[in-house]
């Protein structure tokens, strides 16, 4: 996690520790030299530096899946407001449907109390869904990605080829090859509390809009990167290359949203709000995760075939 950015700093407790763990035979040019600054040496250097490296992603089948129901405290709150963050390169050779990011109250079935950001290929459109707990879909809005003025900003151009291998659309120079795709919630009952960005620019023009006035409501206690957390392997995993995941448990900003875009593809060890949960994906099912969720277990791998594989 990223040492703090103002205060005073410990160079054994707060940049040793950042940096390689050790608490012994400390001293600041040692540290300097590791963290690549140049001379002459200073403390203030390490304000807001990280260790964090995002050398490996995810290249396959989803999914990543966390569970809290062990838990008297589901993850997210009911009835709040949340963002989902992520990472993704569709690599399959036509355009499908393709689940991006869910979280939900239970594990199979229905998308009970479920917060749902999917890709639909005939359509050509991205779409974000709220469900009640008995797993009817209560607000909806989809944002079609080849129409204006949102193809300016997705890059998809070709409504008949789509979101698909050969029209991944707009990838940021600091993108490491993908795009970063944001769903935001306000927790209201309304479809215009949902929100969608596509590297940092929120998409403004959306059909299909829908809203009811009441709906039930539960805690989550799942969440899923790349698929469904409710659905198991099914026909809509996402398949591709995706990385850095986030869930924050607030509406970003527009601001919020296009500073972690300009700060590119990278592990996010600290978020916006009270409660936030990152994971790196760094060769492993346990590294460079961080989070703020007091009940938040280590993320495990559900029905995935995919494999780490090192950014070039």
């Amino acid at each position: 996690m990223a040492i703090k950015s103002s205060g005073q700093l410990s160079l054994r407790y707060d940049v040793a520790a950042e940096i390689n763990g050790i608490t012994s035979n400390i001293r600041l040019g040692f540290m300097s030299v590791a963290a690549g600054f140049d001379r002459p040496d200073a403390m203030s250097e390490f304000y807001g530096y990280s260790a964090d490296v995002n050398n490996y992603y995810r290249n396959g089948k989803g999914t990543w899946y966390a569970n809290t129901s062990a838990s008297p405290v589901g993850m997210v709150p009911a009835n709040s407001e949340q963002s989902l963050n992520g990472w993704f390169n569709p690599r399959s050779a036509l355009k499908r449907n393709l689940n991006l990011f869910s979280t939900g109250s239970t594990n199979r079935g229905l998308p009970r109390a479920a917060f749902k950001v999917h890709y639909i290929a005939n359509l050509n459109r991205m779409s974000l869904a709220v469900y009640d707990y008995s797993g009817i879909r209560r607000l909806r809005r989809e944002y079609p990605l080849h129409d204006n003025p949102n193809r300016a900003i997705t890059g998809i151009s070709d409504f008949r080829v789509g979101w698909m291998r050969d029209q991944v659309g707009n990838i940021p120079p600091n993108g490491k090859d993908m795009c970063m795709i944001t769903a935001t919630w306000d927790g209201n009952q309304s479809y215009t509390g949902l929100k969608l960005y596509w590297n940092g620019q929120e998409l403004t023009y959306s059909v299909n809009n829908n809203s009811t006035s009441t709906y039930l409501w539960s805690d989550h206690s799942y969440l899923a990167h790349g698929n469904t957390h409710y659905d198991g392997v099914n026909a809509s995993i996402f398949q591709g290359r995706f990385d850095s995941f986030g869930i924050f448990m607030e509406e970003l900003t527009a601001a919020e949203v296009l500073a972690i875009a300009n700060d590119g593809n990278k592990m996010l060890d600290s978020g916006p709000g009270s409660y936030w949960h990152g994971q790196g994906y760094e060769n492993d099912t346990t590294t460079q995760q961080y989070n703020s969720f007091p009940n938040m277990p280590t993320m495990v791998m559900q029905g995935s075939t995919g494999t780490f594989e090192p950014h070039t």
